[in-house]
């Protein structure tokens, strides 16, 4: 049996047995699709239209793998003894036998080879039998168990002569077929050209029930006197032809009917489909398992479009009766080229199926994905994987392969320096060199501090870029002190602090089982190499540590909230590592020193593998292997053997696992399951060559390229070699002249700008091949609606290892908390109970806070579940909700989810809400103050922010920082925005989020001690499509706007708003860094090239008027204006195309915003001008520039009346302006 199994799922070399083996694998394939058909007969259509469309997908799937060469392995079969067995010894034949009365052993078909597998048992390797040379043997049998014998096919099973005969009455029936195809949809192509057009009404009608089905393609209708049913003509560009009575308004109910259920086909695809399954009929034609699978299909079909029709119609009875009355018209002639409505042998069956699938609805996930996991799975089981015997397991290794020394290379050595500084006078520094990120530290030398607390090294070996310098002092009584330095950064002030008041860690480190683990390295150094006598200990014979060379310490003396507002953070706990031969890396943390901590090693997940280079075939010694954790961000190094073998010992998580090697890009393993105390050997990890994408970064103010050694710009990607299954990349950096070659493995890769906005896309790189692609900064293009796969499996992954961790870790405390609070499965509940507050009438409420209080009172055990809620959700309500009620727990793990949830707080426009408690519930107001956004409150009043408030507003409370975020809290997704103004929103927010991420992953330790929470994992901005530019001579209207802004000077008022984007609305000050430097004409054309980059197109400026005195104005930040006429101002266009606005306008070559007389070619900056802009990013729009504000007495809850933009006092001194959006029907707003 099992041979027989391996004969099918394998590969043949003859012609009749390749052809026998993929029918019955499309037997198979046809067999479970009718068993599943017969099983799901009456229920809902749409079930047996995915069965049978995944049927035709995989039938020709399968044919196609099929005729590959290549085989997936899959190891089934038992592996066979190295001493070979079997139920009877075969001795060499006697040459004097006859023929027939010969069993030999030889492979059915094909040379003598040892890869060969026949059947369960291990088989005599042939080569080492004597060679059996006989012309007469024309069969040959295999003994598969004593006493039964199998007969086995030979090359010569199917004669020739049949063979041919077959393939001739096969090529007739496929060449007879096809004809009558053809030839029956030639004549409805010219029955539907002799139609005549249906009247305008009727094609208005049409196009109505199109837009109410969500059919957005246009359609043709058209009538004649030769059918009596409608249907539809045209797989790619379908049309709907009807008889030409039902043009007639007596006969409008049956029109509606027919049109609804025409136009249900062409969204579903029917017409192509039905195509596909006859061409597979004809192909196929001698099945009896296809004859009727394109009838099935169109039933199922036409029952879909039913229920559509009648649900349209909002009658399943009237509908049934049009059907009838259709049916009675059918004509004679069967047209299988189309899909008619009315098919009289099934009209019965589909009036009954009309009411019965009435209440039916969509496929739900669960359905559709186990149907698709189903196909998928026979798809590979049978296209792709041969069965074959598993391999001889090697014995296990006892030790983990020895590392080999780093040989560090030219490139990674830096020149020589000399380094001083000071610390306590006689300690001992010691300098080591890390030459690579994850190389062993290379001693450089050793020092005493003198007398007066100086101490100097000379010619120090500096590090090539990734390495590192560390410096580590000691001193009997004295805690140890360390400094580290890497080249890309500015070298800090040296100085080696060393305190006299030491404490002490202590405990033990056990095993899972109790039993002391000795020999484990206890340190507070993060490296994966850790400097030798340096804050560390070693374990005893039973398990204990004590490191001593430690200050004392608690949690008060990292204090940095301020009394006034609060805002700061105090650290609570610390990390250090415990390093084992046997065990993964754990970390453990103290809250206070001196302090006793104990911690239980686990075993490993043990991944073993080989590093292969495809280049040359040889295994890569002393390479880097990396694995990082995509659920639980754990991350793990290694190192490759002289065999270039690795072994990773891991904790529990998925992994993205690769290695690093010059010139070379690994294949990464992606999302690799590992468990505890289990392993995994042949996870190897092939090396290309790789491919280049080169290009330039471009300025798009200057149409130039970058200075990328000024602006530090890196372009990095995601592909095959670093999966978006996790947070690596790998990048490189954007030269001086503003070129870049980025090293990529050969397949699909996703490149983007690191640290800027631009046009992130996919490339598809071959080995050995450069792909040339430039970045513009700020050029943006819609992003897909379908995020990356990869992206999809992350997520997934996460939220499958929340729900294992809380399965096997359950919160502390839960026992001694448990009469108080409510059950663990409650909180979903209280979650499920908060959405229907916020889509009802009690959204607001007091019911609604009090729901708030009951999630939060629940602390930090309900954190990982709220994280993940914030994951899943674009609500508005709900992102408000959770950003409030996490900042009221105060737990830092919510900061990684809070920073992932800043893309999503770009929404449309909303408000800020004002709330009171109404009742006398004390407890519940002074929550939802204590918590709220506000610094003053007034009686039962409270603040309930915006989701971009909210969400910010946390991340400030729980981590006391500020990056700037107030200048997105007026940034909306608007109704019409332009498709380039939607992409610079989201790329800035995207931005943002990213500062952040960067902020925390590199401070995270010292907020918490759970790993899992170290790494942000901020999805990267999707890719975008192409947006097709706005033609010049599109209609354009006025649609809305902004109106009442002030920009302020950059030199009386640098701090306040002086830059303004017009595409996102975003409004900023100067960067600190230039505010205090005088305003040089050098200094001002770099500022303006930084506006440029970040995106805005104007800023506030100030000039000296004939006078002397000063008038502030507005300029242009690579903004193209033209003047409008006066009669422009605030007045509505409704027909208007750029060339007509260019046309009435007069383009203004100015720096300066400002009106322009041409008759006395003199300009007048103080009078207000209309102009008509177009952005860098092709946002058109008006721009209404208005007087200059010299009176800044403006108070809140000041009265305002007429024209902002006329209005002389405001709160801020500067210049006024407004603007209208202009808007085409092409812009409408679809959502994010």
């Amino acid at each position: 049996m099992s041979s027989t199994l391996n004969w099918l799922m394998g590969s043949s070399d003859g012609l009749s047995n390749s052809a026998l083996l993929i029918l019955i694998r499309l037997t198979l394939i046809l067999m479970v699709a009718w068993l599943c058909h017969c099983a799901c007969s009456r229920w809902n259509p749409r079930l047996r239209i995915l069965l049978w469309r995944m049927t035709a997908a995989s039938l020709i799937i399968v044919t196609v793998l099929s005729l590959l060469p290549y085989r997936l392995q899959l190891a089934l079969l038992p592996a066979a003894s190295p001493v070979v067995e079997v139920d009877e010894v075969v001795e060499p034949p006697d040459l004097n036998e006859t023929a027939a009365a010969r069993e030999l052993t030889v492979p059915v078909s094909g040379p003598l080879s040892r890869d060969i597998v026949l059947s369960d048992r291990g088989l005599t390797p042939l080569n080492e039998r004597p060679p059996i040379e006989d012309t007469a043997a024309t069969q040959a049998s295999i003994v598969e168990n004593a006493g039964t014998q199998e007969t086995v096919l030979t090359a010569s099973w199917f004669p020739t002569g049949l063979l041919g005969y077959a393939c001739v009455i096969w090529a007739l029936g496929v060449a007879l077929l096809t004809l009558s195809w053809l030839g029956g949809v030639l004549s409805l192509v010219a029955l539907y050209r002799r139609a005549i057009p249906v009247p305008a009404e009727i094609q208005d009608q049409a196009e109505a029930i199109a837009a109410q089905l969500g059919y957005l393609k246009s359609i043709d209708v058209r009538c004649s006197e030769e059918v009596q049913t409608p249907f539809i003509v045209g797989a790619w560009r379908p049309g709907v032809l009807i008889p030409v009575q039902q043009c007639a308004a007596a006969e409008r109910q049956e029109l509606q009917a027919s049109l609804a259920h025409e136009i249900a086909h062409c969204r579903g695809n029917d017409l192509r489909w039905h195509h596909l399954f006859t061409l597979l009929q004809i192909l196929l034609w001698f099945h009896p398992l296809m004859w009727r699978t394109r009838v099935v299909h169109a039933d199922a079909c036409d029952e879909l479009c039913d229920l559509k029709a009648a649900g349209y119609l909002g009658d399943d009875k009237l509908y049934g009766r049009l059907l009838a009355g259709l049916a009675l018209r059918v004509a004679e002639r069967n047209r299988s080229a189309a899909l008619a409505m009315a098919r009289r042998s099934q009209v019965r069956k589909r009036i009954e199926a009309v009411s019965r699938n009435r209440a039916s609805r969509g496929l739900n996930r669960w359905q559709a994905g186990s149907m698709l996991t189903t196909a998928v799975a026979m798809v590979v089981l049978l296209g792709v994987v041969r069965i074959s015997r598993a391999q001889e397991q090697p014995s296990e290794a006892k030790d983990q392969p020895q590392t080999v020394q780093v040989k560090e290379s030219e490139q990674a050595q830096g020149v020589k320096e000399t380094l001083s500084g000071t610390g306590e006078p006689g300690a001992t520094v010691k300098l080591y060199r890390y030459p690579e990120g994850y190389a062993k530290p290379v001693f450089q030398g050793e020092t005493t501090i003198d007398d007066r607390g100086h101490f100097t090294f000379q010619d120090v070996q500096m590090p090539g870029e990734g390495g590192r310098l560390t410096m580590v002092a000691t001193k009997a009584g004295y805690s140890s002190a360390m400094w580290s330095m890497w080249p890309e950064y500015q070298r800090p002030k040296l100085s080696l602090r060393m305190k006299s008041d030491t404490a002490a860690l202590s405990g033990t480190i056990t095993d899972e089982n109790g039993n002391p683990v000795a020999d484990a390295v206890v340190t507070l150094q993060s490296s994966q190499y850790p400097i030798p006598g340096f804050r560390m200990a070693k374990t005893d014979s039973q398990g204990r540590y004590t490191i001593k060379d430690l200050a004392a310490w608690n949690s008060d003396k990292s204090n940095t909230k301020s009394p006034s507002n609060k805002k700061g953070y105090t650290v609570t706990r610390c990390l250090f590592r415990v390093h084992h031969a046997d065990y993964p890396i754990t970390i453990a943390s103290y809250s206070q020193l001196p302090q006793t901590v104990d911690v239980t090693l686990h075993p490993p997940a043990i991944v073993e593998g080989q590093v292969v280079d495809l280049v040359t075939g040889e295994p890569l010694a002393d390479v880097e292997v990396h694995a990082q954790g995509i659920a639980r961000y754990g991350g793990f190094t290694t190192r490759t053997d002289a065999n270039g073998n690795y072994k990773l010992r891991m904790t529990t998580d998925y992994y993205n696992i690769w290695a690093v090697a010059p010139e070379r890009m690994p294949l990464a393993i992606k999302a690799l399951k590992v468990m505890e105390g289990q392993r995994q050997a042949g996870r190897d990890i092939p090396m290309a060559r790789g491919g280049y994408v080169t290009g330039k970064v471009i300025d798009p103010a200057t149409d130039q390229p970058i200075d990328g050694d000024k602006l530090k710009m890196q372009v990095a990607h995601h592909g095959p070699a670093r999966p978006m299954t996790g947070a690596a990349v790998t990048s490189t950096r954007v030269q001086a002249d503003g070129t870049y070659r980025l090293h990529v493995a050969p397949g699909r890769n996703y490149i983007y700008l690191m640290n800027g906005s631009s046009t992130p896309g996919y490339l598809k790189v071959g080995d050995g091949q450069t792909v040339h692609r430039d970045i513009v900064i700020g050029e943006l293009a819609e992003k897909p609606q379908v995020p990356d796969p990869d992206l999809m499996l992350r997520g997934k992954l996460m939220r499958a290892a929340l729900v294992d961790d809380q399965r096997e870790s359950p919160p502390a405390g839960i026992e001694e908390d448990e009469a108080k609070l409510p059950p663990k499965e409650s909180v979903g509940k209280l979650l499920a109970e908060l959405k229907e507050l916020n889509s009802g009438s009690d959204r607001f409420s007091d019911e609604w806070a009090n729901q708030l209080r009951k999630i939060a009172v629940l602390g930090p055990d309900v954190v990982p579940e709220l994280v993940a809620e914030l994951d899943q959700t674009s609500d508005d309500m709900l992102l408000r909700c959770l950003g409030f009620i996490l900042r009221a727990i105060g737990d830092k793990r919510a900061v990684p989810g809070l920073i992932r949830a800043i893309p999503k707080t770009l929404i449309r426009p909303g408000s800020d809400m004002g709330l009171q408690i109404r009742e006398t519930d004390v407890a519940l107001l002074k929550f939802m103050q204590q918590h709220d956004l506000s610094q003053q409150h007034r009686g039962s009043e409270y603040g309930f922010g915006r989701p971009v408030r909210e969400i910010f507003g946390a991340l400030e409370s729980l981590t006391g920082q500020n990056f700037g975020d107030q200048e997105l809290n007026h940034i909306f997704l608007n109704e019409y925005d332009f498709p380039s103004q939607k992409q610079a929103k989201a790329a800035l927010f995207h931005q943002v989020a990213a500062r952040w991420a960067q902020w925390w992953e590199k401070h995270a330790q010292e907020f918490t001690d759970a790993p899992a929470f170290y790494q942000v994992n901020l999805p990267p901005l999707p890719a975008p499509t192409a947006t097709d530019s706005i033609p010049s001579s599109a209609l354009l209207k006025t649609k809305s706007g902004t109106s009442g802004w002030v920009l302020q000077s950059i030199r009386s008022a640098p701090e306040g708003l002086v830059f303004y984007d017009l595409d996102t609305g975003r409004a900023t000050a100067l960067p600190k860094r230039w505010r205090d430097q005088k305003l040089s004409d050098g200094l001002f054309k770099e500022i303006r090239e930084w506006a440029a980059g970040q995106g805005y197109d104007m800023l506030g400026d100030e000039i000296k008027g004939e006078e002397g005195q000063t008038q502030f104005v507005l300029r242009p930040i690579g903004l193209r204006t033209w003047e409008l006429p006066k009669s422009r101002w605030k007045e509505s266009l409704e027909q208007a195309s750029i060339d007509a606005l260019q046309a009435e306008g007069r383009a203004n070559q100015q720096d300066l915003l400002v009106s322009f007389d041409p008759e006395t070619n003199q300009a007048r900056p103080l009078d207000t001008v209309t102009f008509f802009y177009i952005t860098r990013e092709g946002t058109p729009g008006i721009l209404y520039v208005g007087i200059e504000v010299q009176d800044d007495s403006l108070k809140p809850g000041g009265f305002m009346t007429g024209d902002n933009e006329l209005n002389p006092v405001a709160f801020r001194k500067g210049r006024r302006f407004g603007l209208n959006r202009l808007v085409t029907g092409a812009n409408l707003f679809r959502g994010r």
